[in-house]
């Protein structure tokens, strides 16, 4: 019974200290608020540039006092600087692949990266062989030590990465297993791209009318009574053309979708990678649809990841277009010579756009395709 006053005494004697040491604590006055805070961070915008000379060769030997930059023609601070030069040429024995993959890497942003996006949904297997030996040029004279290189299809066939030089191998195994799948149209009958959605899109009657022409000369039969009283500017329609330029272009509308999604993929990808970064796009080239959002968010992408497009044209030297060939017959009517050689240079304007739009250029008009795509990767050895 005289130990139960002695345990309530006890805890009365640390209530009463806890009280006391409540009462000497100060604190904010009741109508006093606390100071306001604002969260605050400082942003390091980082800009990869070329310098070329009247010639189209990168210079060398640039330093931050030889640039200005300027937002809004406002003068901006150069914060940092860093001057990249690789070797002119490859190293002779490149190094064995490593055993253990890791992602920790202390040489990060060194290197450039390369995405390779062979589009082989818009490659015919006439081309794709040219195609394929310009890009092996590419991955044995083009790139250096350090550089990663991304291998694509269009397709979705194969898609792979390697650090330069020693997966310079795997990529090339990776390459030699890549075809073309288009296979050009070459009847009578055929319609370019651009004609096709000039058609059904755009219902144009000069490009309907030029058409028709064409297949009277070819001799390809109507398969419905012309409708002369349709009224497409005085001109006449033919529901074969319509519905002949409606599956054309579906069937494109499709392709160059695909084409355009796995850009879209790729540079989105390189949105967080340092160093110099660009895609180079082999293919013969697609039509400029303006009705595929794909080419706004290509173009997007290509800003925020601050990446390059290249567009190398696999078709080679352009000749007469393919109605002047012995197999189609008779000549052209004479007024719609010009037309012919007008429709087959918007069939890779999509592609063009692309890459200049996003700081790239084009390279057409040649048979010599490795020396074309060895220029994109020499515009980006000093940067």
């Amino acid at each position: 019974m005289t130990r139960v006053p002695l345990v309530l005494l006890v805890l009365a004697g640390a209530a009463g200290l806890l009280a006391q040491e409540a009462a000497v604590t100060p604190g904010p006055p009741a109508d006093q608020e606390a100071p306001p805070t604002f969260p605050s961070e400082v942003e390091q915008v980082i800009v990869d540039i070329v310098v070329i000379d009247k010639n189209g060769e990168p210079v060398s030997g640039i330093t931050a006092d030889d640039l200005v930059v300027e937002e809004d023609d406002v003068p901006q601070a150069i914060i940092s600087f860093e001057a990249i030069e690789l070797p002119d040429e490859p190293a002779e024995e490149p190094p064995s692949p490593p055993r253990i993959s890791s992602n920790d890497e202390t040489d990060v942003g060194k290197g450039r990266t390369f995405v390779v996006i062979v589009d082989d949904m818009n490659l015919t297997p006439q081309r794709t062989r040219d195609a394929k030996a310009a890009v092996a040029s590419f991955l044995e004279n083009g790139v250096r030590e350090g550089d990663y290189v991304n291998l694509i299809a269009s397709s979705g066939s194969s898609w792979w990465t390697a650090r330069m030089e020693a997966g310079r191998d795997k990529l090339i195994d990776t390459l030699k297993r890549l075809d073309g799948r288009h296979i050009p149209d070459r009847s009578p009958e055929r319609l370019t791209d651009w004609e096709a959605m000039r058609i059904h899109v755009f219902r144009d009657p000069q490009v309907t009318t030029q058409v028709m022409r064409r297949f009277e000369k070819y001799g390809v039969s109507m398969l419905a009574q012309r409708d002369r009283t349709n009224p497409l500017s005085g001109t006449h329609s033919d529901p074969f053309v319509t519905a002949r330029a409606t599956e054309i272009y579906f069937e494109s509308r499709q392709r160059n979708r695909i084409a355009l999604e796995v850009l879209e993929r790729a540079l989105n990808g390189l949105a967080g990678a340092r160093g110099r970064k660009s895609v180079i796009l082999v293919s013969e080239g697609f039509i400029y649809d303006p009705t595929l959002d794909e080419f706004k968010r290509v173009n997007v992408a290509s800003r925020r990841a601050n990446a390059a497009v290249y567009f190398l044209n696999a078709r080679g030297l352009d000749g007469l277009p393919m109605e002047f060939s012995a197999e189609f017959g008779p000549a052209l009517p004479a007024q719609d010579v010009g037309y012919a050689f007008a429709s087959m240079n918007r069939v890779d304007d999509g592609s063009e756009a692309i890459a200049a739009d996003s700081g790239g250029f084009t390279v057409k008009n040649t048979n010599d395709l490795s020396r074309g795509i060895n220029r994109i990767a020499q515009e980006t050895q000093l940067y």
